[in-house]
Parts: C-alpha cells; sequence; structure tokens
C-alpha cells in the first residue's frame, strides 16, 4: 500500500549555516565556563575572514560581528645581489660560420699571419680583436667573450678563425655547466617594493588531545568575544644574506614595514592590548600559542634573531586577564637600536647592575669595536658611532664577568 504525502507530511527543513568550517571555543576558556562554536565568512580577495557568527551550546545564534577592515602597507627598499655563475661552461650548439664572410686583404684570402689580420682588422674598423684560445687550443682573433666578468677571456663568442688556410668570421654560444656554482659580479642595485597587510592570526590552543586553531576566542582579554590582529611598523634595517661558500651575495637596506607584534580587539573592534615584539627580533610566523601550566596561562610567539636562531617569547596572562613578558626586565636599556652612523647609542643603566659595569661592543666579524668601563656613580655611557662600518653590532653589559644585557644594533 502506498502513503500519499502530496498534504499530510510535512519535510523537516536541515539547519544550514553560512561560512566556512566551525571553530570550537571550549568551555575551559570561556569567561563564563560555555563552549561556543562559530563559523567564518572570508574575503574572497584576502581568503581571511571577515565576519563571525556565533552560537552558544543549544546551537542558537548568540551573537555576529565583523572584523576590522585589512590595511596595506607598501614598501620600497633598495636590494643588491651577486650574479650566480656556474663554475664551467660548455659550447652550446656548434660553431656557426659561412664561406662569405672571410677576410679578404687585397686579393688575398690564404696564408695570411694571425697578426696581419689583427692589424687588418683594428685599421678597419678600429677594434681591437685579442688573440684568444679556444677550447681545443686553437688561436682565434676575439671581439667578445662569455661572461667577461666572471669567466674573463676564456670563452670567445665572435671571432675570426683560420679554417682550411681561410679567416672566417665565427660565433660560439655557450652555457653553464657542472654542479658547482659560484657567485661573480655584484649587479647593479635595485628599488624592491613589498606590500604587506594586517589580517587576524591563528590562536592555537594547547593542553587537549587535538590541539584547537581558532581565529575567535572569549573571555581571554576581556568578557567579551576576541581575536587577534597582525601589526606592522616602520623600520630601518639593513641585512646580507651569504651563499654556501661564506660569501655574501645579497644585500637589502633601507626602510619596510615589518610585523612588529599583534593587537587583540574585541568584538565592537576596539585595541584591548599589543603584544609588542622586541626590535632585535623578527616574528617567524604570525601565530599565538596559548597553554596551561597548573592554574597559568601562557602564549607564545616564535620569533628569530638577526641570526636566524629561533626562539619563543613568552607572555603570561594573569587572572585580570593582562599580559607581561615572563622573562626578568632588562637591567639596561640601549637605544637606538638602528642608528645612523654617525649617530650616538645610549647605553642606560638600572642600580642592579652595580658599579664597575662593563660595556663591549663587538662586530659581527668579532671585531672588538669598544669596551669601557662605566665610571661609579653614573648610569649612562653614549657610544659615538662614526667609526663602525654599517652593520650588526652586539652590545654586552656585564658586571664582574657576568654578562647582564646583550642586545644587537644595526648601524645604517
Amino acid at each position: 500500500m502506498l502513503i500519499s504525502c502530496m498534504s499530510v507530511c510535512a519535510i523537516t527543513p536541515e539547519t544550514t549555516v553560512f561560512g566556512s568550517w566551525p571553530g570550537l571555543i571550549p568551555a575551559e576558556w570561556s569567561k563564563d565556563g560555555k563552549s561556543f562554536v562559530y563559523f567564518e565568512d572570508y574575503d574572497d580577495l584576502s581568503h581571511e575572514p571577515i565576519h563571525f557568527t556565533i552560537y552558544d551550546e543549544n546551537f542558537q545564534l548568540y551573537k555576529d560581528f565583523n572584523t576590522v577592515p585589512m590595511t596595506e602597507y607598501t614598501s620600497t627598499y633598495t636590494v643588491e645581489v651577486r650574479e650566480y655563475c656556474y663554475q664551467n661552461a660548455e659550447s652550446y650548439g656548434s660553431e656557426y660560420y659561412t664561406g662569405y664572410d672571410i677576410i679578404n686583404i687585397n686579393g688575398e684570402t690564404t696564408g695570411l699571419s694571425i697578426e696581419r689580420v689583427q692589424s687588418y682588422l683594428y685599421a678597419l674598423n678600429g677594434k681591437n680583436y685579442e688573440i684568444a684560445k679556444l677550447s681545443d687550443g686553437s688561436e682565434v682573433l676575439a671581439s667578445e667573450y662569455y661572461e667577461p666578468d666572471n669567466y674573463g677571456n676564456k670563452y670567445p663568442m665572435w671571432y675570426y678563425r683560420e679554417i682550411n688556410g681561410v679567416w672566417h668570421y665565427c660565433e660560439q654560444n655557450y652555457r653553464g655547466s657542472g654542479d658547482m656554482g659560484y657567485y661573480g659580479k655584484w649587479l647593479d642595485p635595485e628599488e624592491v617594493t613589498i606590500t604587506s597587510w594586517t589580517m587576524p592570526v591563528d590562536v592555537t590552543y594547547m593542553n587537549y588531545a587535538d590541539d584547537h586553531q581558532l581565529y575567535l576566542s572569549r573571555g581571554l582579554f576581556s568578557e567579551e568575544f576576541n581575536y587577534v590582529v597582525t601589526k606592522y611598523e616602520p623600520r630601518s634595517f639593513q641585512e646580507e644574506k651569504k651563499n654556501g661558500n661564506g660569501e655574501i651575495a645579497y644585500k637589502a637596506w633601507g626602510t619596510r614595514y615589518e610585523l612588529t607584534g599583534f593587537d587583540v580587539y574585541d568584538d565592537s573592534g576596539k585595541v584591548l592590548m599589543t603584544f609588542d615584539i622586541p626590535s632585535e627580533y623578527i616574528v617567524r610566523y604570525s601565530d599565538l600559542y596559548l597553554f596551561k601550566l597548573g592554574y597559568n596561562r601562557f602564549a607564545t610567539i616564535p620569533v628569530k634573531d638577526g641570526d636566524d636562531k629561533e626562539y619563543q617569547i613568552v607572555y603570561r596572562i594573569d587572572a585580570n586577564n593582562t599580559v607581561s613578558f615572563v622573562t626578568a626586565a632588562p637591567t639596561s636599556k640601549i637605544s637606538p637600536r638602528n642608528p645612523k652612523r654617525g649617530e650616538n647609542v645610549t647605553v642606560s643603566l638600572d642600580s642592579s647592575i652595580g658599579e664597575g659595569a662593563m660595556v663591549q661592543v663587538v662586530s659581527a666579524s668579532g671585531q672588538i669595536m669598544l669596551n669601557s668601563k662605566i665610571p661609579a656613580g653614573q648610569t649612562q655611557l653614549d657610544i659615538n658611532t662614526s667609526g663602525f662600518n654599517h652593520g650588526v653590532y652586539v652590545v654586552n653589559v656585564s658586571n664582574n664577568g657576568s654578562s647582564k644585557e646583550a642586545a644587537k644594533i644595526i648601524v645604517r
């Protein structure tokens, strides 16, 4: 027997939520001990969340709001690189010559010496063709060479060569070969323009079987819903990179926008707090990690220093949802960290250093630029950088041989 539902059966509508996959805010990290789930609406171009829709434990709509608009920053700075070359070169294709473009001196085409042809070419066009050798040992009169700045006059490209007693104009192509490469001449500096932009970052909640990686939290910094956004500031910089042989192969300098920390926003778009990254560190990637040790809550941000050594900056989140560095406050202040050559760098000491403190400045190559004792009763020392080259230096402050503070400065 068939039952008709045309008029008596109701189809229960399915529940649909607009947005991407859900993010769970655990009750343990929620201000009132309740769990929430939220969905993100993404921007089509940036692929970053621009709207949150939040549901409570009964899956009823609790709140929805837009994130702060993305901010774009444009940086222009100077880059200079060394040209990469191969250790060897080999012929690329066959030598090219014709039977028409030959040397004819007053009707003579055969039996011409290389010196006579050389003099003839110079008298003809004022260009000096040098005597060079091909890889097979044959002598030629060359005018152009393959990558002369890197290989010298080793690989003639355009030349005159005696073939069967007649001097022909020839062309030869080359290409690099072999696995052993090296860097040759410095290319001309070029202006490089890059674009950076703010974005909400992943906050990873640890202490779970499966770590929760979320954009949104509740009760971490206030009773409202909070999200974290990257923060950029213009900074002067100078950097160098070395190749596998220890040679400098890349230089860059100028001013550019750099990721200098994170701003915490509430759902009204108000900045609640800023995680500032000290200037001697570079953020490795824009993530914030949260975890608990007993009843204490902590956050870490992955960074690296100028030598590419990797660290985690650790923050404590107290019961009032305020954030502070876990490490003790430094015993000295060194400023500025990016001085111009000739500008003073001031080292300010507090009373914990004690009398007889030493300040030492060491260059990146290990050269001691300054080794000075602070007179008793003084808490400040000015370091003049007139005799410093452009580059990275380490300022060490110590007392009785025990290091109290070390910081990098970049003289530009």
